[in-house]
């Protein structure tokens, strides 16, 4: 099972990096999300939601406040996206960033995406509860 759960992931994985100002940096991974609820409105109604954009969960502290965040995509490991963080809440570690769509992608539709194929998230795989 774990085997089979990491390979329905792995096409969603990216690497995030961040770059401090004083030549401090910082490197993890992410993973392409997209929120399928009605009840994500927070999430739904940010305007970077769009066809030209995806979202990436990440951990807090691989894009810390002030930093300058990129995200490298599996499908194209030479470029860096410039990514802006939409939220983070410190207390799991977890930030959700946004990335746009390169200029030279002119028509994105499902079958020709500049992006991986998200992790669809639901009302119930979110909780914002405290444990």
């Amino acid at each position: 099972r774990t085997v089979q759960a990491a390979r329905s992931v792995r096409p969603s994985v990216v690497l995030v990096t961040s770059k401090g100002v004083r030549k401090e940096n910082s490197q993890g991974s992410g993973f392409v999300v997209a929120f399928d609820d009605s009840s994500m409105d927070d999430v739904d109604d940010d305007p970077s939601s769009n066809d030209r954009s995806v979202h990436i969960l990440t951990s807090a502290h691989v894009a810390p406040p002030g930093w300058k965040v990129s995200v490298t995509f599996p499908n194209d490991p030479g470029r860096q996206h410039p990514a802006t963080v939409v939220g983070r809440k410190l207390n799991s570690d977890l930030a959700l960033l946004c990335v746009e769509a390169p200029a030279d992608v002119d028509d994105v539709d499902d079958d020709d995406r500049p992006f991986p194929p998200p992790l669809v998230l639901t009302a119930e795989d979110v909780s914002t509860d405290a444990y």
